[in-house]
């Protein structure tokens, strides 16, 4: 191994460090958050979009899924 190559290796050890560091509290403090607390559901709406690179037409709308 290079000094290049172990650079790399030491500076991508330490950004998947800082990034499991980072994700682990925010984890858990999302779980004990809603512990023991009623939560809401919302629903949202939008359109769904069908797109086939074999059977699509630019003329379709692409909000049906027979017609892309």
């Amino acid at each position: 191994m290079t000094s290049r190559q172990g650079r790399q290796a030491i500076a991508a050890t330490a950004a998947m460090g800082v990034a499991v560091a980072l994700a682990l509290p925010t984890a858990a403090f999302a779980q004990s958050a809603t512990q023991g607390k009623e939560t809401a559901t919302t629903t949202s709406s939008g359109t769904t979009y069908y797109v086939s690179s074999a059977h699509g037409d630019d003329a379709n709308a692409g909000t049906s899924e027979n017609a892309p």
